[in-house]
């Protein structure tokens, strides 16, 4: 199965000439499979991304760029923890050791510097393990760590191809292994994973990739097969594979396995329609990105392609798979950087196992919705079938990229801010109804109505809509009340699609954000106060509503009745109750304490508060 999935940002690989890019956010008005952040700062390119190999560190992520700094984010935040700053030039290349004490940076001043990443989180400013490796001439392409982390080979355009022996950290030896002689520029390393062997494939500019015994000079394979140049190397987990991206727009695999070769490659990747800048494995998980803006992922053992990935606005420079291999990042020419959450799909949602994520298992996962126990359509395993349920399936859908995407030509940011959010959902309520040529009209049918403002929920970030910082920007905007009317006639319209399927589970999960978990009375404002006041309160359930104000001394003031109120958060001057400083005569009241009593249902809670005149 094929999974397209539209995002936005951008980059590729050896192209010194950098673009300029609009550093601000853009909402990437999708839905898919996988989850993604954007890690974004200023304009500048992204050069090479490496995530910390340490199950213990697995949430860091080093991001090399073209000011010729080197950022060490924490992705599970995500925050910045740190930038390092010692290049005077593009760093073109990262690689962390296999224990992850050491970051390995080449750039195009022509160094490699090392940095020491053993205590990170407490460290305030990390410092270079020893001066720089200057051993190159012009720029250093490539990096890689020997399994054993002792040796470190690094690739130049000047055609040295360094080893570094780290052995001792205090005493670092280095050597050319071609030395004397003028070789084409090292394009791509990679180091084998087996601890035991000591090999290296290297690819020049002359399209050979060659596969060297280190610990016998011994040349085990020459791969001819690329009819441009090979850009990217990557073995599989247990070094049986070789993977190579070319600038012939291809991805090929090598058999590694045996020291008797066709020359042939076992599999041609072809689905690039540009030059193909990184490759890297996860276990049997082949991934790549290019020029076209595209990531493929593919099972290297079936040759199946798993997922298509677009979202960069630029030519992507380099990808990494973390740790467990349940997050690829993306970097590049954009000068963002993309996390890939690649879980959902792993985690069955393909409920009735037909091979294929559908309606049939969206209708089976509502079917069970609330039920616990075995054998159920659980997706996320959390051991009860919810509404996170029915969201992994609906994104895990097989559809069209303009199902999945249903922006209508970028017309759900109805307010034209370069977010979609809830804002743009009142923009379309508040023209319901209306027809003619309105902005609210998101499917341009000449009017104004239920379907548009689904398909605007529907391009709302599903985890967004549940963030905290939204539920404080969405009170006094939209209310619970609000949300339920127009399930309700989402409901009643028919509509089948599933963009606007996703669309009515985000305004559900809208509608239980804005739905208070407990009622609540909460303090009044200003207070003190002269001579008005307003009181909040919450309410999670319908009620009959009355505030009832009292003296010090018991005596009563004042008996608010509100009426009956639906579920949900008053907290704007427009939804809470108001006191206007009188008695039930009509009289100001003096200066003092008193005290304000909530009456919804069975619930009661008092609150003091002051006057002060």
């Amino acid at each position: 199965m094929k999974n397209s999935i539209t995002l936005i940002t951008n980059f590729s690989i050896i192209v010194l000439m950098l673009l300029s890019i609009n550093d601000g956010y853009t909402n990437p008005c999708t839905t898919g499979t996988l989850r993604y952040s954007v890690l974004t700062e200023r304009q500048e390119s992204v050069l090479s991304v490496a995530f910390n190999p340490d199950p213990d560190h697995s949430d860091l992520l080093a991001v090399g760029r073209s000011d010729g700094t080197i950022r060490l984010w924490d992705t599970s935040t995500p925050k910045l923890l740190h930038t390092l700053k010692g290049h005077t030039d593009i760093v073109f290349m990262l690689a962390f050791s296999p224990n992850g004490n050491i970051l390995a940076s080449g750039s195009a001043d022509g160094t490699v510097r090392l940095w020491n990443t053993t205590d990170i989180e407490n460290q305030t400013r990390i410092e270079e393990l020893q001066d720089p490796f200057t051993g190159h001439t012009d720029l250093v392409l490539s990096l890689a760590f020997s399994a054993d982390g002792k040796t470190l080979a690094s690739g130049s355009r000047d055609g040295t191809l360094w080893l570094w022996n780290l052995s001792d950290l205090n005493k670092i030896e280095q050597h050319n292994i071609f030395s004397g002689t003028t070789l084409p520029p090292v394009l791509s390393l990679a180091f084998s994973p087996i601890e035991s062997s000591l090999v290296l494939a290297t690819a020049r500019t002359d399209t050979v990739i060659r596969v060297w015994n280190l610990r016998t000079g011994e040349l085990m394979h020459a791969f001819r097969g690329h009819g441009d140049l090979v850009t990217s190397l990557a073995f599989n987990a247990d070094g049986s594979l070789l993977a190579s991206g070319s600038a012939d727009n291809t991805v090929q695999l090598w058999d590694t396995s045996t020291s008797i070769s066709t020359g042939k490659s076992l599999h041609e990747f072809t689905e690039h329609e540009d030059w193909v800048n990184s490759v890297v494995f996860h276990e049997t998980t082949l991934a790549s990105a290019g020029f076209d803006n595209a990531i493929f992922l593919w099972e290297a053992g079936t040759k199946d392609l798993l997922y298509e990935l677009s979202g960069h606005a630029d030519s992507i420079e380099s990808v990494a798979f973390s740790y467990d291999g349940n997050i690829l990042a993306s970097g590049g020419h954009d000068g963002k950087v993309l996390l890939w959450e690649l879980t959902p799909q792993q985690i069955g949602a393909d409920i009735n196992g037909d091979g294929f994520v559908n309606l049939v298992d969206l209708t089976l996962v509502d079917s069970h919705l609330g039920t616990t126990g075995q054998n159920i359509p659980d997706v996320n395993g959390d051991d009860i079938v919810n509404i996170t349920d029915l969201v992994l399936v609906t994104n895990a859908i097989e559809a069209t990229a303009a199902e999945r995407n249903p922006c209508v030509s970028e017309r759900t940011d109805v307010n034209n801010d370069n977010v979609v959010d809830r804002q743009d959902l009142v923009a379309v309520d508040s023209r319901l109804g209306m027809i003619g040529q309105y902005r609210e009209d998101v499917n341009i049918d000449g009017i104004v109505n239920i379907i548009d403002l689904v398909l605007v929920a529907n391009a709302i970030d599903i985890e967004a809509a549940s963030a905290p910082s939204l539920h404080n920007r969405a009170i006094g905007l939209i209310t619970a009340e609000q949300v339920q009317g127009w399930l309700t006639e989402a409901r009643l319209s028919g509509e089948t699609s599933l963009a606007f399927q996703r669309g009515i589970l985000v305004l559900e999960q809208l509608s239980a954000m804005l739905t208070p978990k407990t009622t609540a009375l909460l303090p009044n404002y200003p207070n003190p106060f002269n001579p008005e006041t307003w009181i909040p309160y919450r309410l999670e359930q319908p009620a009959d509503v009355t505030v009832t104000i009292y003296a010090a001394n018991g005596t009563l003031v004042r008996t608010l009745q509100l009426g009956h109120q639906p579920a949900g958060t008053y907290e704007s001057r427009a939804r809470e109750a108001y006191w206007d400083g009188k008695n039930e005569f009509g009289e100001p009241v003096a200066s003092g304490l008193y005290f304000y009593t909530l009456t919804a249902g069975t619930f009661t809670a008092t609150r003091k508060m002051l006057i002060r005149k």
